[in-house]
């Protein structure tokens, strides 16, 4: 107590996030009252393993022993002395990203791999069938219904699917094979049915700029009570990083395949205002607040809204929240926007390593209680606990699967040989998968 009396009368207002390089970025503590009183202030674990202790200015423990302070989640936040804190993270990871993994598919594994996806750009997406038609004839149906189901977040996913499926195409067949250019142009026309309404495609929710809040949102549930529930609550701003993730991924791969779409405006600004909606990098934006999604303090993103939470904000999907800058950096670097490349570099290496430490638990992890470590996901995150479980179902396959999805060479920032091996020997291992839920099953065992 007298520790704490004796610096309680600097007073902490804010902070001020000062970013040095893509790789160190600094928290300039804001405070009133006393400039002779060092600032007493608390750190997580995660902040603490990646903070240079080096520098001139750099923060100090108290030579007192004091008890760290436990928050409900997040782990034990230790007592530091400084009014700027620095911290350092690696980008190298993020940055050798490509869209796929760089290893080839050989032999006869490679042979069954082409066998299938043939298949599936025969059957599953209906590629060549449906460019020769319309949209509302029986030879779209099939890509209709994972394309063109009236909300973003599932429309995404249909797009960034298609994507893969042409990525694949190009890597397994050619860029200038017949059924990866036809591919790519089954993937330019359903997003050009997002981005032009006299396309007149059905099941295409339309984006909309809110001066309320300053953001694109849509208008399912906009001016009702269920805003939470319409299209996972995208009205609300629940869920973007997810939602506009699932957009910008198959968009920086379409570009990648066919370079021309740099010229289709509407394409382009279409994905640079889901950017900007939520990773605007940018104090000056006067349309968009700076980085919707992303709490520089904890370091990850958060999936709430602006409704209000008993329990505070969440996040749910760390994979889907790496699946969105993973996006930003994609798109960053097929437009030529460096600063915006490595933005993405940047937020998704921090996402990953604050993954790794918070929410993917290890044996051994001291960020929770070691009766919930035996989990290996946290499920749901709140400010105030932290729920294995998910909004959607109680199942484990859920559970673990939902930090699984989308599976992309990103996912592997985050999710180790070593705690993959974990998970799969204490849990997945002893599920069930024959029971599991359709597809879900294959993405536990990916």
């Amino acid at each position: 107590t007298q520790t704490l009396d004796a610096h309680a009368p600097r007073i902490l207002e804010g902070v001020h996030l000062d970013v040095e390089t893509a790789a160190v970025f600094h928290y300039d503590f804001e405070t009133s009252g006393r400039d002779d009183v060092e600032l007493l202030h608390w750190a997580w674990g995660h902040q603490q393993s990646i903070m240079d202790f080096e520098v001139p200015d750099a923060p100090k423990f108290p030579s007192e022993v004091l008890t760290p302070l436990v928050a409900p989640t997040g782990g034990a936040m230790t007592p530091l002395l400084g009014t700027r804190w620095t911290l350092r993270i690696d980008l190298s990871g993020a940055q050798q990203l490509d869209f796929l993994l760089p290893a080839e598919i050989e032999g006869a594994h490679r042979d069954e791999v082409a066998a299938r996806l043939n298949d599936g750009l025969i059957n599953d997406i209906a590629a060549e069938a449906c460019m020769r038609n319309q949209w509302a004839t029986p030879e779209c149906e099939r890509p209709r219904t994972f394309l063109f189901t009236n909300g973003f977040y599932t429309n995404g996913k249909g797009l960034q699917k298609v994507a893969y499926y042409c990525l694949m195409s190009e890597r397994l067949f050619g860029a200038g094979d017949q059924r990866t250019q036809t591919c790519i142009d089954l993937l330019a026309r359903a997003f050009k049915c997002h981005y032009d309404p006299s396309q007149g495609c059905g099941g295409v929710p339309t984006a909309y700029y809110d001066t309320q809040w300053g953001g694109v949102a849509g208008r399912q549930g906009f001016h009702t009570e269920m805003c939470g529930l319409a299209d996972f609550g995208n009205a609300c701003y629940n869920d973007h990083h997810y939602h506009y993730g699932y957009f910008i991924v198959p968009a920086a791969a379409l570009l990648k395949l066919r370079p021309s779409m740099a010229g289709e405006r509407g394409f382009i600004d279409y994905i640079n205002a889901m950017v900007r909606d939520t990773a605007n990098p940018s104090t000056n934006d006067r349309y968009f607040p700076q980085f919707r999604a992303f709490d520089w303090y904890d370091m990850h993103s958060w999936s709430h809204g602006v409704t209000p939470s008993a329990d505070g904000k969440d996040e749910e999907s760390t994979s889907e929240d790496v699946n969105f800058y993973f996006g930003v950096q994609m798109w960053g670097r097929v437009t030529g926007n460096r600063a915006l490349e490595q933005t993405g570099a940047m937020l998704l290496s921090l996402t990953a390593h604050t993954v790794k430490e918070l929410f993917l638990m290890r044996s051994g992890n001291t960020r929770h209680h070691p009766d919930y470590v035996k989990n290996h996901v946290t499920g749901i995150f709140f400010q105030n606990k932290a729920h294995y479980g998910t909004f959607f179902g109680a199942d484990e396959w859920f559970i673990h699967g939902v930090q699984m999805l989308p599976l992309s060479p990103a996912l592997l920032l985050a999710q180790t040989p070593e705690f993959c091996s974990e998970e799969w020997s204490d849990i997945l291992s002893k599920i069930n998968l024959g029971a599991a839920a359709p597809g879900w099953a294959s993405l536990l065992l990916t």
